[in-house]
């Protein structure tokens, strides 16, 4: 959506709904320009599910609800997000399920980027960067 920069994302409002194993996504949402206000939801109920997303955006937030075993998310979120509370990007993550790997990095610059983590699993590794100069390591 968006990867060029040569049209709007802004507003953009996705419901994503997986059920089953052994999928792979590639999802780049306005990459080189920004996607105010997306608002970006997933439900995944499934095994062996690979989830890489990267999101160049402002004033977003980003729901995740994960039911499964052996998946693997990885999310990069970028951007200029404001200053406040109000105008920052917003992860939610509510994992269910063993073995899967989480690797989440938010990196607007100067912003206040918020993080919420759920999670009722087991043999499971999450890694978590927020950087709010940009300049963030990778898990």
């Amino acid at each position: 959506m968006n990867s060029g920069g040569a049209y709007s994302a802004d507003y953009a409002d996705y419901n994503i709904q997986v059920t089953g194993g052994s999928n792979t996504f590639d999802v780049e949402v306005a990459e080189n320009s920004n996607a105010d206000y997306l608002d970006l939801d997933w439900i995944i109920d499934g095994d062996s599910n690979q989830f890489e997303f990267d999101i160049d955006y402002e004033n977003a937030t980003n729901y995740i609800d994960l039911f499964g075993d052996s998946n693997t998310i990885t999310f990069a979120g970028s951007g200029y997000s404001g200053t406040t509370a109000s105008d920052s990007g917003y992860f939610y993550l509510d994992l269910t399920g063993s073995s899967n790997t989480v690797d989440i990095t938010q990196a607007s610059t100067l912003a206040r980027d918020w993080i919420t983590i759920i999670g009722d699993t087991s043999n499971s590794t999450l890694c978590i960067v927020q950087d709010d100069s940009g300049l963030a390591t990778s898990c």
